[in-house]
């Protein structure tokens, strides 16, 4: 079903559960509710005609049934959709309704399984996914324990309190429930002021208890999640294990002066290199050893990257390398010489055993599914050109090693026989796991018996490539290479039938700047004000009209996330507040994110006078 589909539905019914918040119930007929199955934790998108405009809103589903699901609404200040909600929806009302989405939710029921405890830790409206959640945990699973710290700034305030006083009631043991009241005085202190650094991790261990957690699901606003995510981190939870969905708008406290904003990239550790292996003449497999105070905190994910640091010439020279290879006390890159590359003609040159690199921690999203999601699939094809096999290399050994279920197809290009990075360790992968892994080597400048693999792939040989030696019988494809070989196998993909869901990409290679699709010509001296929000601080900044977003904040100085910098990797993502601006090119978000108004900064140009973005907001 698209779930971009609009939907008339009928209210039920409209329920007070504080001064300033309703609960609106809808009823699904029998024809939608097949499509309106709820995973615990999803969201609805509502609209309504208010002031004869169409206004569009996102809101979490706290409780569901075969013929209804309801959403809790909490007024906000200036909220055109939540006022008109509080005041003036009733029974018998219709609202447009999108089918459920979203992936803040509840593991499958066969991972719950397998869990004991869950924590939860909401403020205000926030309360809402989360309760959804924890019902269908306690109802559902009858040796599953959940702790919730619910924050509010007064007693009043509070959503849905007599219903969670219920669940404790009759999950009597199995269910623990903590108010933080931030305006009122408590007998314990640590429970009447808003939390931070220091009384997250009180109430942690105070209240809940880190150890033995499986799942932590933090909502509300982002200076909330950030200091409880940071607690429950230092206390050992596996952030893999911590999920987070961002509710409210955070505050932006005023920068001091001059504006000094606050740096969100991980620390550099000192490790050493054990290893150099050359792949091929113009390129190497890096080896560092992770010491053992180390090991908690390098657990990479298949397919993420790593930022190295090295003193170059006088000068600290930052890259991000994907990881070719990893284990509990190693971490590998493979590193590909780039004409006139800083980096990748030092390390491939200079760099030994022995020598030390500052690295950062593996970050990044162009990972596999979970486990539990791969155990139900089949078949995945990797697409990969010269150095873009590191992350599809690490995938595919996961794949291979640790999933006997899968078969893996791999498009690999290079230009000769003798580019071809890991090729024994390849062939190795195809002896070891014979019928399962199929490699498709595609040569440009070396002739083959194929003409389809002797040449630079184009929109024609891609097809032909999908229908002739993979099939479309894919449940995932990954890509990493460069722009112009993304898109074209993505258009073949998607021609063929592929979700667009199921592509994943990674740009590997300079990507051409795409052209600007407004018909008037940039004017590169011509400036405007931009406002930029990152960690917290509030920036404004200037940017030309041939400017993107990303490099004006990035010459702004202010430190922002990015990668790619071609529109595919979407670490630059940032919500647009206010203003107008032109996204370009965009392979990294999704059509939700889109529509609740996240860009990808360096694919965005500002078309208005003013606008705001904030990197913040996920």
């Amino acid at each position: 079903m698209n779930n971009t589909t609009y939907h008339d539905l009928s209210i039920r019914s409209v329920k007070p559960e504080t001064s300033k918040a309703v609960t609106v119930t809808f009823d699904v007929p029998e024809a939608l509710r097949q499509d309106f199955k709820v995973v615990p934790g999803q969201y609805l998108k509502l609209k309504a005609d208010i002031n004869g405009e169409a206004v569009e809103r996102f809101y979490s589903i706290c409780d569901f049934g075969d013929d209804y699901v309801q959403v809790g609404i909490k007024r906000v200040e200036d909220g055109v959709f939540s006022n008109y909600a509080c005041d003036q929806l009733s029974t018998g009302d219709v609202l447009a309704v999108q089918a459920p989405q979203g992936d803040f939710c509840l593991p499958n029921h066969e991972a719950i399984a397998q869990t004991k405890r869950y924590c939860f830790i909401a403020a205000g409206s926030g309360i809402t996914p989360n309760l959804a959640m924890m019902r269908y945990l306690l109802e559902n699973y009858d040796d599953i324990e959940v702790d919730l710290v619910y924050v509010n700034g007064k007693r009043v305030d509070i959503m849905f309190f007599d219903e969670i006083e219920g669940l404790k009631n009759t999950h009597m043991g199995r269910f623990s429930v903590t108010h933080v009241v931030t305006r009122e005085p408590s007998a314990i202190g640590i429970l009447s002021k808003r939390p931070d650094a220091d009384t997250s991790g009180k109430i942690i261990d105070n209240f809940i208890v880190a150890e033995g957690l499986d799942h932590v699901y933090l909502c509300g606003p982002l200076p909330l999640i950030d200091v409880f995510r940071n607690a429950f981190i230092e206390r050992g939870i596996d952030k893999k294990a911590i999920h987070m969905e961002l509710f409210g708008t955070p505050e932006v406290p005023k920068p001091k002066a001059p504006a000094t904003p606050k740096v969100p990239e991980l620390p550099f550790h000192t490790l050493a290199v054990t290893d150099v292996a050359p792949q091929t003449d113009n390129a190497k497999a890096i080896t560092f050893a992770v010491p053992e105070d180390l090991r908690k905190d390098f657990q990479p994910t298949a397919g993420q990257y790593i930022k190295l640091r090295a003193n170059i010439n006088g000068e600290p020279v930052e890259r991000f390398y994907s990881l070719c290879d990893f284990g509990d006390d190693f971490v590998q890159v493979g590193i590909k010489k780039v004409e006139g590359g800083v980096f990748s003609n030092y390390a491939c040159d200079n760099i030994k055993a022995g020598d030390k690199l500052e690295v950062q921690l593996p970050q990044g999203d162009f990972c596999l599914p979970q486990p539990e999601q791969i155990a139900k699939e089949n078949r995945y094809f990797f697409v990969a050109a010269g150095s873009g096999i590191t992350p599809s290399l690490a995938m595919i050994k996961v794949l291979l090693d640790q999933h006997q279920n899968i078969d893996v197809n791999l498009l690999y290009i290079n230009s000769k026989r003798a580019d071809i990075m890991f090729f024994d360790e390849l062939e190795a992968l195809k002896n070891t796991h014979m019928g399962r892994l199929n490699v498709i080597h595609v040569l440009t400048r070396e002739p083959r018996g194929i003409p389809m693999l002797s040449k630079r792939p184009d929109a024609e040989s891609a097809g032909l490539i999908i229908d002739g030696l993979v099939g479309t019988d894919i449940d995932h494809t990954f890509m990493c290479g460069p722009l112009p070989l993304i898109e074209l196998f993505r258009n073949a993909l998607i021609e063929r039938g592929i979700d667009k869901k199921a592509i994943h990409m990674e740009l590997f290679g300079t990507p051409e700047a795409p052209a600007r699709k407004t018909a008037q010509s940039a004017d590169d001296s011509h400036t405007k004000d931009i406002t930029v929000i990152s960690q917290g601080v509030e920036q404004v900044i200037k940017i030309r009209d041939d400017q993107d977003v990303l490099d004006a904040a990035l010459e702004g100085g202010i430190t922002v996330p990015f990668a790619c910098k071609g529109g595919v990797c979407a670490t630059c993502k940032a919500k647009r507040l206010d203003g107008e601006a032109e996204m370009v090119l965009n392979y990294g978000l999704e059509d939700d994110d889109v529509e609740r108004g996240m860009m990808l900064t360096c694919q965005t140009f500002v078309t208005s006078e003013t606008a705001t973005f904030d990197f913040d907001v996920q």
